[in-house]
């Protein structure tokens, strides 16, 4: 098993993961809690911003994937054809 590089280092992945839950817990019960003076219908339902963040997120990682697909070559690109070397 290999050591951790830093031994004072308390912050395990699973504590690590709690801590993320708690902070995101804490934030949905504020966006519910607290009043916004919203311009549009949509920014006043409850957990609007969030939705629309995965949202954007989503859109984000399809569009580099699909970017991927465009701009990668071939494994055998810069290979020279037999004979041309």
């Amino acid at each position: 098993m290999a050591k951790s590089k830093n031994p004072k280092s308390k912050l395990t992945p699973a504590l690590g993961l709690r801590l993320l839950a708690a902070v995101a817990g804490l934030l949905v019960l504020a966006e519910i809690l607290v009043h916004r003076h919203a311009y549009f219908a949509l920014e006043a339902m409850p957990l609007f911003f969030a939705g629309f963040g995965f949202l954007a997120f989503l859109a984000i990682i399809l569009g580099s994937r699909l970017v991927a697909k465009l701009a990668t070559r071939p494994v055998d690109y810069y290979d020279t054809p037999e004979g041309d070397a």
